[in-house]
């Protein structure tokens, strides 16, 4: 298996569409018509499926089982080997040798570029063009598969603009990312774009369910907390995971002083706490993304109690709900969202918690 490749999740292509992602459905019509654009853009949320999505069409477009309704579809390649394409969605059989070895990251044709470190460098984008410059060893298409594009640094970028361009035959280029506006116009307009939405919660309850992940009122407290997302679900639905998310939430509640209304914390314990939680960035963001959580919860609870994301806290959630001002919430929520800013830009960690929390202080 390729250094750091991750397999695809087990929510299968069928699955994907019935529990509302139709992504496949848009891959499908482009097998329909019989042309696949030399460059996709996929974008969307962290998790909700692009890079799934584009390893599942990936081997869709090279599995060779009889099985398989993608196959014997009347295409041909330059050496008129048969293209596949579907009939309803992306179906690829995911045991034939191709799909085996797309599925473990061992296909010599699909090469998947990721971010080292906070970028994609331009060695790793000349790698690839190097690669690229001979022809398929056995791949029908051959993809390649860069996500996280928006981390390309400039010099990587307009290597890269080249390949773009002029794709090398039978290659084709699958890119994901947040948001178009993250990219360079000129990538931008060489791709065919589609957004992948945020899963509705039902349907992620749903397949929790339906996969024996989870049942009941555990369920649903996931669903709320994945935020949309398939990979956020299924990390959570492991075993401990969910009740170490909690207790972790729990924890930062309550040394910011946002457990209870009217609190507030002095200087010591404030620049204590920031430096604890400044410790790690990469856990630093997703804490400022559970704070986040926690205090829009207790601003929509005022109105729609039901949207809760944090369920399993819901009755201490419209208890501060009731307590809390309307104007106070808003100002912390926008500390927080100030200081996600500020850590994306690379500002001091510590420096900027401890902003955010004594703007708490001050509103309590």
């Amino acid at each position: 298996m390729k250094k750091g490749f991750e397999p695809i999740p087990v929510i299968t292509p069928d699955a994907a569409v019935h529990y509302g992602q139709k992504a496949y459905r848009f891959l499908a019509g482009i097998l329909e018509k019989e042309s696949i654009p030399h460059a996709i853009l996929f974008t969307g949320i962290e998790g909700a499926g692009k890079r799934s999505a584009a390893l599942s069409f990936a081997m869709a477009c090279n599995c060779v089982s009889q099985d398989n309704p993608a196959t014997d579809s009347g295409l041909r390649d330059s050496e008129n080997r048969s293209l596949p394409v579907s009939d309803s969605f992306v179906r690829p059989c995911g045991v034939c040798k191709p799909c085996r070895k797309i599925k473990t990251g061992n296909h010599p044709d699909i090469h998947i570029v990721e971010p080292s470190g906070r970028y994609i460098r331009i060695d790793r984008i000349r790698d690839l063009l190097s690669s690229l410059d001979m022809r398929p060893y056995e791949a029908m298409r051959r993809f390649v598969i860069i996500t996280n594009v928006q981390h390309m640094n400039a010099e990587a970028a307009n290597s890269f603009l080249k390949m773009l361009e002029e794709p090398p035959e039978r290659t084709f280029l699958i890119l994901t990312a947040g948001q178009k506006s993250d990219l360079l116009p000129t990538i931008v307009s060489r791709c065919q774009h589609f957004h992948f939405n945020p899963i509705p919660n039902d349907c992620i309850e749903k397949m929790l369910i339906d996969t024996n992940r989870a049942s009941g009122e555990k369920a649903k407290a996931i669903s709320l907390a994945a935020g949309g997302a398939f990979s956020r679900a299924f990390e959570l639905s492991d075993a401990g995971a969910f009740l170490k998310q909690t207790v972790r939430r729990d924890w930062l509640v309550e040394n910011s002083g946002l457990g209870d209304a009217g609190s507030k914390k002095n200087l010591p314990l404030i620049f204590a706490f920031a430096e604890k939680i400044s410790k790690n960035k990469d856990m630093l963001a997703e804490d400022l993304d559970i704070l986040y959580m926690w205090l829009r919860d207790v601003l929509i609870g005022k109105y729609i109690p039901h949207k809760i994301i944090n369920y399993d806290a819901a009755e201490k959630i419209r208890r501060l709900s009731v307590d809390e001002a309307t104007d106070k919430l808003l100002s912390r929520i926008r500390a927080v969202e100030s200081a996600r800013r500020a850590i994306l830009s690379n500002a001091n960690p510590r420096l900027t918690v401890e902003t955010m929390l004594i703007q708490f202080s001050k509103t309590g």
